[in-house]
């Protein structure tokens, strides 16, 4: 029985099945599924068990197709071995270029008048006469309204914000696509890799050297 693969992958199935019910249980003390719970979720490995359905099929042209196809994915493994090695390769010349140094001022476009803006500080709901601004759009096209500097028309509303050492009224911005360290920085060199969006990461380079 143990020499059939697909014995043991129904036992592993098995096992990610327990593991993902146990962590429930330690978390909600139950055994309900809980939608909310954004926790580790094996439960998506039970997906795979149609390749065993597909597997055990009668049609030879089917099985034909099958072993065609495992037989591309151990051919291809090579060639992706030697990417995911550039893709290292890369992160870590880019941690060592960029690290701790993607940041910029935060720019914004102020409004014609100041006006009160509800706003929560320690949970509290209080309202601040300000001049309010639209944030430049960093990624994705998003933006935000802040506390306006009009004369320098830089956001200046987190005070727990670091602080760039020539301007102190200017409140850096790390953008979430960073190389800061070595996983954020990963992620960040697979997006260039996979052309997702990498003009902003160029655009948001571009600021942090002073290039506007």
């Amino acid at each position: 029985w143990l020499s059939d693969g697909w014995n043991l992958f129904d036992v592993a199935v098995v096992v990610c099945s327990l593991v993902t019910i146990g962590i429930s249980v330690s978390r909600q003390g139950t055994l309900l599924p809980d939608t909310c719970d954004k926790g580790l979720n094996l439960a998506f490995v039970r997906t795979f068990r149609l390749g065993k359905v597909l597997n055990n099929t009668s049609r030879a042209s089917l099985k034909q197709l099958l072993a065609t196809m495992r037989g591309a994915i151990v051919a291809t493994s090579a060639a992706g071995f030697l990417v995911f090695v550039f893709l290292l390769v890369f992160t870590l010349l880019s941690k060592s270029i960029f690290g701790a140094n993607f940041d910029f001022c935060q720019r914004c476009q102020p409004f014609a008048e100041p006006f009160l803006l509800p706003i929560s500080v320690g949970g509290y709901p209080i309202a601040i006469d300000v001049p309010w601004g639209v944030a430049e759009s960093i990624t994705y096209g998003q933006q935000r309204v802040c506390a306006c500097n009009a004369t320098d028309s830089i956001c200046v509303d987190d005070p727990y914000a670091p602080r760039a050492q020539e301007d102190p009224a200017c409140l850096l911005y790390t953008p979430r696509s960073n190389f800061d360290d070595f996983w954020q920085a990963l992620m960040t060199t697979f997006q260039i890799f996979t052309g997702d969006r990498w003009q902003f990461i160029m655009y948001n380079g571009m600021r942090s050297s002073g290039m506007e």
